[in-house]
């Protein structure tokens, strides 16, 4: 058989998703795709793998497209178009994130689709022969799915409602390289997850340690907290918890989740003290929290200046309804519904100006010190007056009077 694999030129694709460096960026990266070419491979099928509407250098048997987002089912039907033109007779197959969410939509694009996981190739490593000389990482899962049930997610649904996970021997097969990302869901919750990290801490990959690991999912405060105080309940060595096995393992800008209200303020204060503890900054430290979604705009506030006292960064994801399929949300200019999603707590004006706080909240928390006020560029180093840094922000970003959000407590009240 020939097997043609194609991920669609979506936004920030394969002409602009790569770093400075030409490495191409891992939030794009096609791992699904990878692991079934080396699939079709082994079993002698001739296969093929492309960015964008390109004709392969064989008539396939069968095209297997990935989608991802829903609200870019645009480039995902173009890229139907394309194909179903330049070869009418080949099978086209859709899957990922899209076609496993909305099914009978994809279906209606008189398309094959495949929902959830290509279990077949599943435990495979993935083909990284298409993009060797740009990247330098290798991207894992040692889990699939997740133990919690979100309302707001479809992680169960992509990857399917059974909870999955690799052991130490499983995973330490699949690293060659000395920087790793990981892009499980709930990397805590994998059972083995403590044998991992001690192994992270002391492989070597071609006689280096590996240097830089990374988890693009958040860490799940609650698990971070539990161990933590089961471990020192049984009197345990405090070193020997996940926090502080994470550093040791070379984890970088530790990301945990604040979705719900109150409820989570403790848990989520505490995993922060437990990984700056651990040896983290504070201004290296995000915390995820979704927004334009059931929480209305004060109780999101309110969040905010807490994570502004707690000197920890905020990454503020736009809830975008799972079966979206169109965001034109354009920060410069007045919008409506119609342009984009925005739920009945919200709207354009308040979804844009919780945006803006956010943003400058964060400059004020990476690059002021109580010393040397410092903004970092690629190159070099600038020392910045603090009440130019100040200004900066204020006019760009910021629309309160206090601006001191590192050594002054900001008053609120819920």
């Amino acid at each position: 058989m020939k097997v043609l694999l194609v991920r669609p030129d979506y936004p920030n694709g394969s002409n602009n998703n790569k770093y400075g460096n030409g490495k191409l960026h891992h939030k794009y990266f096609p791992i699904g795709i990878l692991k079934m070419s080396t699939y079709f491979k082994k079993k002698g099928d001739t296969v093929d793998l492309v960015i964008g509407n390109k004709i392969p250098k064989f008539t396939p048997d069968t095209i297997y497209i990935t989608s991802l987002f829903t609200y870019w089912r645009k480039f995902l039907e173009e890229t139907i178009m394309f194909y179903r033109f330049i070869f009418p007779e080949s099978e086209i197959v859709v899957g990922g994130v899209d076609a496993s969410l909305n099914p009978k939509e994809i279906e209606k694009l008189n398309v094959k689709v495949h929902k959830g996981r290509f279990k077949e190739a599943e435990d495979v490593m993935p083909d990284y022969s298409y993009f060797e000389e740009e990247i330098d990482f290798r991207v894992i899962h040692t889990t699939r799915s997740c133990i919690r049930r979100c309302n707001f997610c479809g992680t169960y649904i992509i990857d399917g409602p059974e909870f999955t996970y690799k052991n130490t021997q499983e995973i330490e097969r699949e690293i060659f390289k000395n920087k790793i990302t990981f892009y499980d869901n709930n990397l805590l919750a994998n059972p083995n997850i403590k044998h991992i990290l001690n192994m992270l801490a002391n492989k070597k990959v071609n006689g280096r340690v590996i240097r830089q690991v990374e988890s693009k999912s958040g860490f799940d405060a609650r698990l971070l907290t539990k161990d933590h105080e089961e471990t020192i309940a049984m009197g345990g060595n405090e070193k020997d918890t996940l926090a502080f096995l994470l550093k040791k393992a070379r984890f970088i800008c530790p990301r945990i989740a604040w979705d719900n209200w109150l409820s989570e303020e403790q848990v989520v204060k505490k995993a922060i003290e437990l990984l700056i503890k651990s040896g983290y900054e504070r201004k290296n430290i995000v915390v995820f929290m979704i927004y334009n979604y059931d929480l209305p705009f004060s109780k999101m506030e309110y969040k905010r200046k807490q994570c502004a006292n707690w000197g920890v960064q905020i990454s503020d994801c736009r809830f975008r309804p799972l079966n979206a399929i169109y965001d034109n949300y354009n920060p410069r200019k007045s919008q409506t519904s119609n342009d984009y999603y925005i739920h009945s707590n919200w709207s354009d004006n308040l979804i844009k100006e919780f945006r803006r706080r956010v943003r400058g909240q964060n400059i004020m928390n990476r690059y002021l010190a109580k010393d040397r006020p410092l903004i970092l560029d690629k190159f070099r180093e600038y020392s910045v007056p603090e009440v130019v840094l100040k200004e900066y922000c204020q006019k760009n970003f910021w629309r309160e009077n206090s601006l001191d959000v590192i050594h002054k407590p900001l008053d609120f009240k819920v």
